[in-house]
């Protein structure tokens, strides 16, 4: 006997051991996962919460009594009638179930506001008594915050991105912005096109490094800020410097890298600065294909002495311009110089139109689940052949990139360069005055469609507006001057528009 009770002795130390181990075990594993659990012994109104609950509500483990009320207490009243209404219709239900789950907040005594997600489950007796109901609590709070910080990213970033890249005549553009894993996790690639007072288009594609609300913030700055310089300094280098400054100044923690170009769509001449981004891809005709790899400078914000270098090189018509970030060259176990030569013969290979470039590109490219953001924009200057009809608001703004457009397609369509002249000055004054009189201080459209059959140029200007008598078109200097210009001039008005129709032959020995 007395060994035997000697062995049972030995064995509830063993299995006393065991289960402390076993509940030590469970205490981290809840303590890690942020799970708390709890009981509550019905028929003696009994609750036990176990330590890690009691950390969630932010109280010293076992440091208080529980009850029902006190637990609720903490909980927020609109969440708490929640509870109270399912416990109230478990009880009522008397049957084994399980309780919906619900997520709700809780204010601990130090202030502090957590977001607990509850599980729970009702037992009931012989004669569908409630006896036992027990239930998890995990919080979630940082999980909820990570998902609130996602959306506002996400959101700021879309509304930063362009929602759509603007219609240049002349000028075919696309591109595509791919988030970074599975989980859609928002980034600081971006990019943008810019109609510069010059006529000019300013393009531009940056990365910020990092990824969530930090970085998509940072790249909304970034891109205000370009924009704002670029409207006031012509050139590519001056402004990169600038931003290099804000980056230096106001972004001290971050990296960034940017190209910036400014096309000339009249001459094909494209101004460039690039601070340690990749280089653009220039994809000539029969395949050729070269990276703009001279005047690489530093990323923003290295405090480089001095302008960055200014490069300048010409962009043929049907040639295509491809600008992209990191992501979608840079691969685990593979070198840069790598992916760069695949994407150049991918380029060479493809014969397609911009958009479907981008798709391909994309395709063929980008892995499943890339670790980096991908942003493209691509740039294809087509020729003005057949009848461009121009579409633009009838703004002061506007002139500038008419005047180049105008030119274009009058050196397409081979006119002669004195000719070319005065149909611009014409079509200039004629657009002047609609931009001016037909709509007052209301918003209107202004379109301008171009043909030129036999030898002989035809520009028709319309608006919607309704001019005043005395500032009509007629009604100073404007039609004789058109009218000494051009070989025709019809003009014709109402009370819903005008149009003015113009014809000069436009071949060399033509009368001027």
């Amino acid at each position: 006997m007395e060994r035997a009770a000697a062995k049972l002795e030995m064995r509830v130390r063993q299995r006393t051991s065991q289960l402390s181990a076993t509940n030590l075990q469970l205490a981290e594993a809840q303590q890690v996962a942020r799970i708390g659990s709890w009981e509550w012994v019905i028929p003696q109104h009994r609750i036990s919460w176990s330590d890690e609950l009691y950390r969630i509500h932010g109280h010293a483990p076992q440091g208080v009594p529980v009850t029902f009320e006190t637990a609720v207490a903490q909980v927020n009243p609109e969440d708490a009638a929640r509870i109270r209404s399912n416990v109230e219709a478990a009880l009522r239900r008397a049957a084994d179930h399980e309780l919906p789950n619900i997520e709700y907040g809780i204010t601990r005594p130090d202030g502090a506001e957590r977001v607990p997600v509850g599980k729970a489950k009702l037992y009931v007796g012989p004669d569908r008594e409630p006896l036992r109901m027990v239930g998890t609590v995990q919080d979630v709070t940082e999980g909820r915050k990570a998902e609130r910080e996602h959306r506002i990213a996400e959101t700021l970033q879309r509304s930063l991105l362009p929602d759509r890249l603007p219609e240049l005549p002349g000028l075919a553009l696309a591109a595509r912005y791919l988030p970074a894993g599975a989980d859609m996790a928002v980034g600081g690639d971006w990019y943008d096109v810019v109609e510069l007072p010059s006529g000019h288009v300013g393009l531009a594609i940056g990365d910020v490094a990092g990824h969530g609300l930090r970085a998509a913030s940072t790249m909304g700055q970034l891109r205000m800020a370009l924009r704002a310089y670029a409207l006031e300094e012509p050139s590519p280098a001056k402004v990169v410097s600038r931003l290099d400054r804000l980056v230096s100044r106001l972004l001290v923690s971050e990296i960034v890298t940017l190209v910036y170009l400014v096309l000339d769509l009249d001459s094909g001449t494209v101004q460039f600065a690039n601070a340690g981004h990749p280089p653009p891809l220039v994809m000539g005709p029969e395949g050729r294909t070269a990276y703009l790899e001279d005047g690489l400078g530093s990323p923003l914000g290295c405090d480089e002495p001095g302008l960055p270098d200014e490069r300048t090189f010409r962009l043929a018509t049907d040639s295509t311009l491809l600008l992209y970030t990191d992501g979608l060259v840079e691969r685990r176990g593979t070198s840069l110089h790598e992916g760069l030569e695949r994407l150049g013969a991918l380029a060479a290979a493809c014969d397609q139109d911009i958009e479907a470039l981008c798709e391909t590109l994309l395709r063929s490219m980008v892995e499943d689940e890339t670790a980096d953001d991908v942003a493209l924009l691509a740039i294809r200057p087509v020729p003005l052949t057949g009848r461009p009809l121009l579409r633009m608001p009838a703004e002061p703004r506007v002139l500038a990139p008419l005047r180049q457009t105008l030119r274009r397609w009058l050196r397409e369509s081979d006119a002669d360069p004195q000719v070319a002249d005065d149909i611009l000055l014409a079509c200039g004054e004629v657009c002047a005055n609609v931009i001016e009189h037909a709509y007052g201080a209301k918003e209107g459209p202004l379109e301008i469609s171009l043909d030129v059959r036999d030898g002989t140029a035809e520009v028709v200007v319309k608006d919607r507006g309704s001019w005043r008598p005395s500032s009509g078109l007629d009604g100073g200097h404007g039609l004789p001057l058109i009218q000494e210009l051009m070989e025709s001039v019809e003009l014709s008005g109402g009370p819903h528009g005008t149009v003015v129709r113009m014809r000069r032959r436009i071949s060399s020995g033509a009368g001027s």
